[in-house]
């Protein structure tokens, strides 16, 4: 998976924080630890395979673009446009 298209890499990218979001929150409403979004980072990265893309337009590299989808999906904010 060395190449994708930018939009479907973010769509990609938000599908996995999504899935990963949700995962967290489970464990934070069973333990009551509570987590951060670089925990979030953490498990999207471990999920992804050696060769996954970086994003390919804008400022934001792959981990910042990860907390920030995160961040916006917690607020319950319409997501970005990257």
């Amino acid at each position: 998976m060395t190449e994708m298209d930018h939009d479907a890499l973010v769509e990609d990218l938000r599908a996995r924080t999504k899935e990963a979001l949700i995962r967290i929150a489970s464990l934070v409403s069973q333990t009551g630890i509570p987590y951060t979004f670089g925990e979030v980072v953490s498990l999207v990265e471990e999920g992804l395979p050696p060769d996954y893309p970086h994003p390919t337009r804008g400022i934001l590299n792959r981990e910042n673009m990860i907390t920030d989808m995160a961040y916006t999906m917690f607020k319950g904010h319409e997501p970005k446009q990257y």
